[in-house]
C-alpha cells in the first residue's frame, strides 16, 4: 500500500475536522454532498495539473486513477466523499 493514500486521507480528515463543523451542516445527505464536491474538486485538480503542468497524455492521467496499476487515487477520492460525514459522526 502506498503511503500517499494514508497521509492524504489523514490530512483531509484533519482539515475537515477543523473546518466542517464551522459550516453548520448536520444532515448526512448534505455532508456526503460536501464530500462529493471535495472529491470532484480534487479529481479535477489532479487532472488539470497532470495535463497542463506535467504534460501527461490522457492514458497516463487515467492510469493514475486505476487501482489495478498500483495507484490508489480513486480510493482516496472515495474516502474523501465520506470524511465530512465521519467527522460529524465523531463529534
Amino acid at each position: 500500500m502506498k503511503v500517499s493514500i494514508v497521509t492524504g486521507t489523514a490530512l483531509a480528515f484533519g482539515v475537515c475536522y477543523l473546518l466542517v463543523p464551522g459550516i453548520g451542516v448536520n444532515e448526512p445527505g448534505a455532508l456526503l454532498a460536501i464530500g462529493l464536491a471535495l472529491a470532484l474538486f480534487m479529481a479535477s485538480f489532479d487532472i488539470v495539473l497532470a495535463r497542463t503542468l506535467l504534460k501527461r497524455p490522457w492514458a497516463r492521467v487515467f492510469r493514475d486513477f486505476d487501482p489495478r496499476t498500483g495507484n490508489y487515487l480513486s480510493f482516496g477520492l472515495l474516502l474523501l466523499v465520506v470524511i465530512p460525514y465521519a467527522v460529524m459522526a465523531l463529534r
